[in-house]
């Protein structure tokens, strides 16, 4: 699921305040017991560490951060936010602290798989997708209600554990950390020169202190400097929806810049998928356009939209092809019900006519005919 402008330019690391080596097992981490090194990004690095208080496994997340304290300070509120926010699809949140001036989270351990692993695992069909992605949207609609937004949803910000249920990441931890390149983009042209693996549209960047997210998902405001919002969160998961239905991404771009260019104006691939319903195609492609007007007005639409025609019911197709043959039912059933009645009636009476003509013959000396004898009286 990957596609050419997987292949683009790194950013240069800011400056870390972390230690250069990571933590050694044994080593306490406030009332923490590291075990183990689980993994590591350009955000920090994320261990294994047993609570002895709770008698559990924790994933413990240490954020390499030159943030200043007003940035420190806002992912604190931000982490307790989402302590505070109880949802199954949701990975919880357990505590934050600060160790060497350097933020950490402490979050529910999940045993699994990223999506984009649970992904390539093996081939997954089109309800299988849409299950989980509808639970995780659901997971941000929750978030957003409680007024946090992600700024940085994709894949690998999401955990589908051992049991199938899948457990977003990561909420608004982005927004004060990450990779610093400079506004010009001098930066990523010296690294393309030297030539960059493939890879790093996957790395979290920052643009002159704005929070950008993760360039092969962000949406166009992210790109472009501005606030995000609720609707930011839904572009990168119509970029991750269309990803897992398409098996590939819809915005083209062998570079930051021509992917830049690309999502800023709107220009994604259109979906060819057999399997995917004309109503999914739609909603996703409203999820994609570069203004934020122009998306749903909460993922809560956007995936009631996504999952079955609502919108189309505003639109004259839906109602010529639903209301259309009621309307001819409503008026053809009563026409054949008066039609039916009429040839009962009309029954009724040429029976009740020959009785009388027979009868009249017989009081006049006169044989009943042949075909219809009639006793007489």
């Amino acid at each position: 699921m990957s596609q050419g402008f997987d292949s683009t330019l790194q950013a240069t690391p800011a400056p870390a305040t972390a230690p250069a080596v990571g933590l050694q097992p044994g080593t306490m981490l406030g009332r923490y017991r590291i075990e183990s090194r689980l993994g590591s990004g350009g955000m920090g690095i994320v261990y294994l560490a047993h609570d002895p208080q709770l008698e559990r496994k924790v994933a413990i997340k240490l954020l390499i951060s030159t943030a200043t304290e007003a940035s420190v300070a806002r992912l604190l509120r931000e982490a307790q936010a989402l302590a505070r926010l109880s949802h199954p699809n949701v990975v919880a949140v357990h505590d934050v602290g600060i160790h060497e001036d350097n933020v950490f989270v402490a979050m529910e351990f999940v045993e699994g798989d990223t999506l984009t692993q649970w992904l390539r695992k093996s081939p997954r069909n089109h309800d299988e997708i849409m299950a989980v992605f509808t639970s995780i949207g659901h997971a941000l609609a929750a978030a957003h209600s409680v007024g946090i937004v992600h700024r940085d949803f994709k894949p690998d910000n999401v955990m589908v554990g051992r049991d199938g249920r899948a457990r977003v990441l990561d909420f608004g931890l982005a927004c004060a950390v990450g990779l610093s390149i400079s506004s010009s983009g001098e930066d990523l042209r010296e690294t393309e020169s030297a030539g960059s693996p493939r890879g790093y549209l996957t790395q979290p960047l920052t643009i002159t202190g704005a929070i950008m997210g993760t360039p092969a998902y962000m949406a166009p405001e992210q790109f472009l400097g501005r606030e995000p919002d609720v609707r930011t969160d839904q572009f990168s998961f119509g970029v991750a929806l269309y990803e897992a239905l398409c098996g590939r991404r819809p915005f083209a771009g062998d570079s930051f810049f021509e992917l830049s260019g690309n999502v800023t104006q709107g220009r994604f691939l259109p979906i060819r998928v057999p399997s995917v319903p004309r109503w999914t195609r739609a909603a996703i492609s409203r999820a994609l356009q570069p203004n934020q007007a122009d998306r749903f007005g909460s993922m809560s639409e956007f995936l009631d939209s996504v999952a079955r025609p609502v919108q189309w019911w505003s639109k004259g197709e839906v109602r010529r092809k639903v209301w259309l043959p009621i309307a001819i039912l409503s008026v053809t059933i009563p026409i054949l019900i008066v039609i039916i009645l009429a040839f009962m009636d009309r029954g009724t009476t040429d029976e009740r006519l020959m009785k009388n003509w027979e009868k009249w013959r017989v009081e006049h000396g006169m044989k009943p005919a042949a075909s219809a004898p009639v006793a007489a009286p």
